[in-house]
Parts: structure tokens; C-alpha cells; sequence
């Protein structure tokens, strides 16, 4: 399983093209972990295999119930760059970023998942995108993805391809991504949006802690929540225009039912001055009720609730929709890429 020497052999390769272990700056790559002794060590081989020359794999274990802590604890044993802390009790995966963002001793912070599988060059492609688009814009707050290609529950290839927001320019800034992800936008025809999702994330851990901890109330669409904020203090969203990870879709308790339209409910509640102030809360809501009718293949309710949505937001909101709406086969907003069978 760990495979010392061909790691050891991919950073050689590594050093003689890119940064020596002196120069380059410290990534610390961040994994949670729950009930994750099936997966997690798919999720450190990915952080192992880095062809980075420096880097902290920092795992962070949320008060797992299975045998994961005592894997952890063999794992860290073996490879001396692994750090592992254990919560006392369970906070979700915003908690346990929140533990990521504050042990960092890295410049930057990118966040594995603990059942996915990580590019061996995923660090080097977001670094080289990610700086590049600083020198370009000095000052900015800058929050980098990537595609990632995903493997259904069930399955052992991938089957689609998520494309991630900012992947080609114009990147999207500022508040305009808070109204992309509160459903306010669907395309404004001059930026390229995507996909957001923490499992690609990667920044200046100084942004991290800038933007403000992950909040805790959300079990899902934490990084939702983040990336309004950071929007909001008018970060910019890119990606690295390839795919960096492989995503093996998982069947969890917080992740089944109605728990994403529980959340995304939250999600319009904690944002309700921004939107009120924009006359879109209402709307919002039922925007919400849409978009959760329509994943779950109910076709006639989400035209209903998308009917409500229009007569409830503001008429500008409403106008600005139907709009986008017409641009929404553009190249501009393009989501899901399916992958062609071999």
C-alpha cells in the first residue's frame, strides 16, 4: 500500500523541473476524517504521492466510532510528515476544517477528502494557477478549484466530469458569486462559472482565516457558505482547468433525504438581510425548492416552485433571470461535462 519509493522517486522527478524542498513554500494538504477506515488511506496515498516538494499532511479525525484513529495512528508511525489530531467529539467537516485552517504551518492549505484520489501534480497545477493569477492581480483574495471527474456510488470508473468555476477567463469576483450560489444568477454572460466544492479547494491559509471559520451549523454546504462570504469580501474563483481529483460518490446520513434542501434552506436563512435587501429572499426560498425538486427528478413541482420564485422576487430579480435564463446553454455555464465510454 505505501508505496515509500515510488513517491520518493516522483519528487526527484519533481525537484529537477519545478522548486527544490528549500525554495518552494510549504503546502499543508488537509484531510478530515470520519468513519473513514475504508477510504482514508486512498485519501493519504493521494497526499503521499505528491510530487510537491514541501509539504505537511496535516488529517484531522472528528471523533470516528470505527477503527480509523487506531489506522491513523499506525499510518503516522510510518511517515513521519504526517500530523493527526483526534476531536473529543464530533463537529462535521466544518468543524474539522476549522481544526485544518488553524494547525496549518504551511503558506497554503489545500483539502483532501478521505475517500477521493488526488492527481499526483494537483499541488503543483493549483500553485502555478493560483500565483499566476495573483501577479496578475496584486491584492487579490484568491480561493483556486479544479475539475474533478466522478465515480457514481456503485461504480469503479468515473462517469461525469465536474467543471469548476473560474476555470478559463474572465474569473468571477465579488458579490456577483454570492448571487450565482443564492440562485439570484443563473449566467451574466461575461464570466465562466462552475462548480464550487471543498474536496478541490485550495488557498493562502491566510485567506482561510481571513474569510472566517468554516460555520458549524452546516453538515452540508459548508464550503457554499464560505464561498458567499468570501465573495462578499470580493474574492476571486478560479480553477485549474483539468481534472485533479477523482471523486467517489458516497452514500451518508448527512448527505441522504432532504438533508441538501434542509441546508440550502439554512444556507437563504443565514443570508436573509443580503437577500431581503435585494427583495429575493422569498423567492430565494422557493428558487431552493426548485432546485431540490428538480435533482430529485420531480419535474412538475420544481416548475411550480420556479413559477412561485418569479412572482416573489423583486420584479429586477425576476427580469434578470429570465435573461439568464436565455443564456443558459452558453459556454459560460457549463456544470457537467460527461465523460465519453472507453
Amino acid at each position: 500500500m505505501w508505496a515509500t519509493r515510488n513517491v520518493r522517486n516522483r519528487r526527484e522527478t519533481v525537484l529537477s523541473r519545478l522548486q527544490t524542498a528549500d525554495t518552494a513554500p510549504m503546502i499543508t494538504i488537509g484531510l478530515t476524517c470520519y468513519n473513514a477506515e475504508d477510504t482514508i488511506e486512498r485519501g493519504i496515498l493521494g497526499a503521499l504521492e505528491q510530487s510537491w516538494p514541501n509539504v505537511e499532511i496535516l488529517v484531522v479525525d472528528d471523533c470516528s466510532t470505527d477503527g480509523s484513529w487506531a489506522l491513523l495512528l499506525r499510518i503516522a508511525r510510518d511517515h513521519p510528515a504526517i500530523r493527526i489530531i483526534r476531536h473529543e467529539e464530533n463537529t462535521g467537516v466544518a468543524g474539522a476544517i476549522n481544526t485544518l485552517v488553524e494547525a496549518a504551518r504551511g503558506t497554503f492549505l489545500a483539502i483532501f477528502d478521505d475517500d477521493d484520489r488526488s492527481h499526483v501534480d494537483r499541488l503543483a497545477h493549483q500553485y502555478q494557477r493560483l500565483t499566476a493569477f495573483e501577479a496578475e492581480h496584486p491584492q487579490a483574495m484568491v480561493l483556486c478549484y479544479s475539475n474533478r471527474d466522478v465515480v457514481p456510488v456503485g461504480s469503479n470508473v468515473p462517469g461525469f466530469r465536474r467543471l469548476g468555476i473560474g476555470r478559463r477567463a474572465p474569473e468571477p469576483s465579488g458579490p456577483i458569486v454570492a448571487d450565482f450560489i443564492l440562485g439570484l444568477l443563473r449566467d451574466d454572460g461575461m464570466h465562466c462559472w462552475g462548480m464550487f466544492g471543498s474536496c478541490t479547494l485550495m488557498a493562502r491559509v491566510s485567506t482561510f482565516r481571513e474569510v472566517g471559520s468554516f460555520d458549524r451549523q452546516f453538515r452540508r454546504c459548508a464550503e457554499l457558505d464560505f464561498a458567499i462570504r468570501a465573495a462578499q469580501a470580493d474574492a476571486y474563483f478560479i480553477s485549474v482547468d483539468r481534472p485533479l481529483i477523482t471523486q467517489f460518490l458516497t452514500i451518508a446520513p448527512e448527505k441522504s433525504g432532504d438533508a441538501d434542501l434542509r441546508y440550502r434552506l439554512l444556507m437563504a436563512h443565514k443570508h436573509k438581510a443580503y437577500l431581503s435587501a435585494k427583495g429575493a429572499y422569498r423567492g430565494a426560498l422557493a428558487r431552493t425548492r426548485a432546485w431540490f425538486a428538480w435533482q430529485k427528478g420531480r419535474r412538475m413541482q420544481a416548475y411550480l416552485w420556479r413559477a412561485i420564485s418569479l412572482v416573489q422576487y423583486n420584479p429586477r430579480v425576476t427580469l434578470e433571470l429570465i435573461k439568464t435564463r436565455r443564456r443558459g446553454r452558453s459556454s459560460h455555464v457549463e456544470t457537467i461535462e460527461p465523460l465519453k465510454k472507453v
